[in-house]
């Protein structure tokens, strides 16, 4: 999927909003579900905590995927 051709999508718009352009970093090894469950609620408190601006629209949790 390419992202940036979906006007609604939330990093789109903050990509349009600031004229920033975001860099994908994988944070770690892909996991099994439980764990990644675990890891990605714990990089998003870390990176809300540095003061980050989130851009997820949902709860963090969900099986979801993404296309490197």
């Amino acid at each position: 999927m390419n992202r940036l051709k979906d006007d609604s999508d939330a990093v789109t718009i903050h990509i349009n909003n600031t004229n920033l352009n975001p860099l994908i970093k994988q944070l770690i090894n892909y996991l099994p579900v439980k764990e990644a469950i675990k890891m990605e609620k714990f990089y998003y408190d870390k990176y809300s905590d540095d003061g980050w601006e989130l851009l997820n629209r949902t709860r963090t949790g969900g099986l979801g995927g993404s296309h490197f």
